[in-house]
């Protein structure tokens, strides 16, 4: 009796056995076919344009002083990547310099996706700032001068500048388009990579639609997962004071408006964190306009080596920024953005050259918001007003001080 079942017991086990393994080899493949399975996005990236349009905040001519300042680099200097990157980014596809030694806004995306263009222009001593992988293409980050200082954040300046997905970025290995590069950035889109903020501004102005994917590591992404991500850390933590997260969470707001990404009660969720930061930043407000690294009541980290002014530029331009696309329900007192933009136009235009060289990235934020501002991107707004340089310091320093006295007027 128990010979004869020796033969069913082995049968079983092995049975099991083979239950177990191909229960693996599926689980395997469904991760893996997970990990493939990208969201639908668009060919053209969605233009989120700014809501208000204040000369309090900023006069005509007091912002066109500001701008011829905050110029682009010279390509013949070899510039740092990042310089051009937020160059870019704040200038736009269409800014024009004629007569000057300043790129315009092609030769500054050529710089960023011409592989031969990129080291010719870089004295051929630099390594590619593009790379193909298997995932796709991606952009050489935090390694050097000659390299992205933000995790997508090249990708995000040429999203925002609206770059179609079917153009052609010209790596080392030949052309390959645009949308490898925002595949690449899905599919090794990681739940706990330090830095969220521009890449989930890429994937939300590609109209990368609110449907779930999974990462590189088969974890499920959500729009309400990102928003929660985006808002985890502490108010003053993360890339620029957290300006960089608070100004990603705003876009995102305004992409929802359109395609509705998040539910009801993470939307909900998101407005409360940035009224938070708002008032925060109301309070920590001083006399003269400005802001800095200590904006949301926390003392400011001892090894934090960044000095008074910059603190000051970072915070006070990358909030007038958030600001100049959030919504009424999250705006500060009309007061509190008149006196910041008046003290940062004030004070780029005090600035040595050396000055606005050593904070060229932060003052490309700050430039760009004073603009938004005046309900405009900067390359349309100094098309619009430009004017023979003939006397134009003469001009210029007239026409600041008319929009100073209708600020003293204002405060009144």
């Amino acid at each position: 009796m128990n010979l004869n079942r020796k033969p069913l017991l082995f049968i079983s086990v092995q049975l099991t056995i083979l239950f177990a393994v191909t229960f693996a080899v599926c689980d395997g493949l469904g991760q893996v076919g997970r990990r493939n399975l990208l969201p639908r996005f668009t060919e053209q990236p969605i233009n989120v344009a700014p809501l208000y349009n204040d000369a309090r905040v900023v006069a005509d001519q007091q912002l066109m002083a500001v701008l011829e300042r905050l110029q682009p680099p010279p390509l013949a200097g070899f510039p740092k990547v990042n310089h051009i990157d937020h160059a870019l980014r704040f200038w736009g596809l269409e800014a024009d310099f004629p007569g000057t030694d300043r790129p315009n806004g092609y030769a500054m995306r050529d710089f960023l996706v011409d592989d031969k263009f990129f080291k010719t222009t870089s004295n051929n001593k630099a390594r590619s700032l593009l790379r193909t992988q298997p995932t796709g293409v991606s952009f050489r980050t935090q390694a050097g001068r000659n390299t992205s200082s933000h995790e997508d954040h090249t990708l995000a300046t040429l999203a925002e500048i609206g770059t179609p997905l079917s153009f052609s970025l010209n790596t080392a290995q030949g052309p390959r388009p645009m949308r490898e590069a925002l595949e690449h950035a899905l599919k090794t889109f990681a739940i706990d990579q330090p830095e969220y903020e521009w890449s989930s501004i890429t994937f939300g102005i590609y109209q990368v639609d609110q449907g779930e994917w999974f990462s590189s590591e088969g974890h499920r992404i959500t729009w309400d997962r990102i928003a929660e991500r985006l808002m985890r850390q502490r108010m003053g933590q993360g890339s620029c004071y957290g300006g960089h997260r608070l100004y990603t969470l705003t876009i995102l707001l305004r992409l929802d408006e359109r395609d509705q990404l998040f539910s009801s009660k993470m939307r909900t969720e998101i407005i409360d964190h940035l009224w938070l930061a708002t008032q925060r930043l109301v309070a920590n407000q001083n006399q003269s306009g400005a802001m800095d690294g200590a904006w949301p009541g926390e003392r400011i980290l001892k090894d934090d080596k960044l000095h008074k002014l910059g603190q000051q530029l970072l915070s006070t331009g990358h909030a007038l920024e958030w600001w100049a696309m959030a919504p009424e329900e999250i705006q500060p007192p009309r007061e509190t953005v008149v006196r910041a933009g008046q003290w940062m136009s004030r004070k780029i235009l005090e600035m040595s050259d050396k000055q606005i060289k050593d904070n060229y990235t932060f003052l490309t934020h700050a430039g760009r918001a004073l603009v938004l501002w005046r309900g405009a991107f900067p390359a349309e707004f100094w098309q619009q007003h430009a004017v023979n340089t003939t006397n134009r310091n003469e001009r210029t320093n007239e026409k600041t001080k008319q929009a100073q006295s209708a600020v003293d007027r204002f405060f009144e």
